[in-house]
């Protein structure tokens, strides 16, 4: 006997079974994408919480390094220090970095005092004494000969010849704490004469892994053979290395964990937890460059993806009782509704699954489903209309993009992939254009007698335009300066090409020079270029030369002249455009040239490509990452010579 279902309990069923199927359907989906994007954000996040850590200890690390040298240096140059004279120098270490637990000036064997074998002078802060307080001794009293093999911070770089961060150990003696030392050798005449160290306390390492820590983080940090330095548990440090844990708990993705980060990768994992194992941890290292050692951070991800948790069952109980009220709605008007709701019902099925030519039959009906047939057949018409408006704006779009991407990558082939290959010289540039393409452009060539031409341009304008004037220019500057020209003699010549049939009023500010590296001499001329900086260690940077012409195709009748200056040794020079000093931050104020030479002066690498990095990281963190002009930077750096004996 076939069971008989009345017309309403079909549509019903014809309805709100499909309904279910397809709401859970995109709940479900809609919950795997929101988990995914939450996970992906999470990762992001303690990925860059371990790099801004390593960073930020690395700059702490480097810092104290910094200061081991320039005690190193200040010892070297001058061979009639007193006794005073040397404490006097580890006191100053000491006290102008809170990080530096002591310092150390070790003299080789009779090289302090001829009649004196060893030398070691150590000042450190007293761990019992109050805040400030220093103590001096010398490490060479007492029978302690730190010319031992035995000890690393000696032995070390003397062996090597360079600085060199040792190993944490407890200096029984010294200052009886647990650190680790940097220690850089210092010479006298080109001859070893000692090595000037700085300690750094462990325990006063924790409390800068624990600023902007996220809620329920981990933090730890491991040396170079693995051995854990900082960690939650603090029983653990100095006693455990990543590969006694993982023997321990019998986890050998920790051992792969801790080998991970003694190569010095960063990287990210998802561990299980070594106390519940039904706890999935994410687990993100990056490397401390400066020492070797590396850092990770973890966070429990259920726990951090609790709040999605609960937001999706908030949707998912949302979604059942919109179903509910559907079901109850369809219920009572499937008493009246049968037939012509079905046929609708096929016509919107049809469109869902992408049939844009669905038409509803029962249009003709003086009610409200006849209203719903002619609303559809509307709608479905006006969609199609749509699409097909929006196939043809996608396409148009991709064409738009793709010929963009094309130009600029023509524009990035026209910029130098290398550095010219000869001695005494090294060149680094960046170029980042506000849109697409830019106006902006750098160059540099080898020319005859071993000299290097260099150009930085900026075409008044941006994107194509400007794009089109910028490789025109700099073809015609590079090819007028081989022939022969002196840089005035070349923006003369330009500027006369570039103000014919100049209709558009476009022109172009330009800083040309010639650099000979076997002597430093430099001459250049500047045609409405931003003044360049001058950079050398142990000065504060300043801008330098003058205009020597306007700018290059505003009027053909220009005269132009040139300067020349002369770089010493490790000296550079920053050039850029006015997308530097006429960045602006989100409130509208402008960098300024005063910012950029306070930037330099606070600390900027020494060599080219670290200046054009720093510069430019610095810029586009003013601008929170959004270009309002390109932005261009090339560092010329004169190499230091080789010190004697080396």
């Amino acid at each position: 006997m076939r069971l008989r279902l009345s017309i309403r309990t079909k549509l019903a069923a014809s309805i709100i079974v499909p309904m279910v199927v397809v709401v859970s359907a995109i709940v479900y989906a809609g919950a795997r994408r929101e988990l995914k994007n939450a996970t992906e954000i999470l990762e992001q996040q303690i990925a860059s919480r371990a790099q801004a850590l390593a960073a930020r200890l690395d700059e702490v690390f480097r810092a104290a390094a910094r200061s081991a040298a320039l005690a190193g240096s200040y010892v070297a140059s001058d061979q009639q220090l007193t006794d005073a004279e040397v404490y006097g120098i580890a006191r100053a270490t000491v006290q102008v970095n809170p990080l530096v637990f002591g310092s150390c000036i070790a003299f080789a064997p009779f090289a302090h005092q001829p009649g004196t074998r060893l030398f070691a002078p150590y000042v450190y802060r007293d761990p019992q004494g109050p805040a400030g307080a220093l103590r001096e001794k010398d490490l060479a009293t007492g029978g302690y000969d730190y010319t031992d093999p035995k000890w690393e911070w000696y032995r070390e770089p003397t062996r090597l010849g360079t600085a060199v961060w040792t190993e944490p150990y407890f200096d029984e003696g010294g200052g009886n704490v647990v650190m680790c030392t940097h220690a850089v050798p210092f010479l006298r005449n080109g001859v070893l004469a000692g090595v000037a160290t700085v300690d750094v306390r462990l325990e006063d390492i924790h409390p800068l892994e624990l600023e902007g820590a996220l809620p329920g983080e981990e933090l730890a940090i491991i040396s170079r053979k693995g051995t854990l330095l900082s960690f939650p548990d603090r029983d653990a440090i100095m006693r455990w290395s990543m590969f006694t844990v993982a023997e321990r708990f019998r986890r050998p993705d920790i051992a792969e964990l801790g080998r991970q980060m003694i190569a010095g990768r960063p990287g990210l994992l998802r561990l299980a937890d070594l106390e519940r194992a039904d706890r999935i941890d994410i687990v993100a290292f990056a490397p401390i460059p400066s020492t070797g050692w590396s850092v990770y951070t973890s966070l429990d991800e259920r726990q951090v993806l609790a709040p999605v948790y609960r937001h999706l069952w908030t949707q998912l109980l949302w979604g059942l009782i919109g179903i509910t009220v559907i079901t109850l709605v369809l219920l009572v008007v499937s008493v009246r509704i049968t037939r012509p709701i079905r046929r609708l019902s096929r016509a919107v099925g049809e469109l869902s699954s992408g049939n844009l030519e669905a038409h509803a039959d029962d249009f003709h009906l003086r009610d409200e489903v006849g209203d719903l047939a002619r609303g559809f057949n509307t709608m479905t018409s006006r969609l199609r209309e749509q699409v097909q408006q929006l196939t043809r704006v996608t396409a148009q779009r991709q064409a738009a993009e793709t010929e963009l991407k094309v130009a600029r990558e023509i524009q990035l082939s026209m910029l130098p992939r290398r550095t010219p290959t000869m001695p005494g010289a090294e060149v680094f540039g960046t170029n980042d254009p506000a849109r697409w393409v830019g106006g902006d452009f750098y160059d540099w060539f080898e020319l005859p007698g071993g000299r290097i031409g260099l150009v930085i341009a900026d075409v008044s304008g941006k994107g194509v335009p400007a794009a089109m004037v910028m490789s025109v220019t700099r073809m015609m500057l590079r090819e007028i300066l081989r022939l022969g020209q002196t840089p005035a003699q070349t923006l003369s010549t330009a500027n006369a090409l570039l103000s014919e049939d100049n209709d558009n009023g476009m022109f172009v500010s330009a800083f040309l020079a010639v650099f000979d590296p076997s002597d430093g001499t430099l001459i250049y001329g500047n045609a409405g270029h931003p003044q360049p900086l001058r950079i050398a260690a142990g000065r504060p940077a300043a801008l330098f030369g003058q205009i020597t012409g306007p700018v290059l195709g505003a009027a053909g009748e220009s005269e132009f002249s040139q300067e020349s200056l002369s770089l010493a040794p490790g000296e550079s020079l920053l050039l850029y455009t006015d997308g530097v000093t006429e960045a602006r931050d989100p409130g509208g104020r402008m960098y300024g040239e005063q910012r950029l030479v306070d930037l330099i002066s606070r600390g900027a690498p020494q060599h080219a490509a670290g200046i054009a990095a720093f510069v430019r990281e610095a810029i586009v963190d003013y601008q929170r990452g959004v270009l309002v002009d390109d932005l261009t930077i090339v560092v010329l750096t004169r190499c230091a010579a080789s010190p004697a004996g080396a």
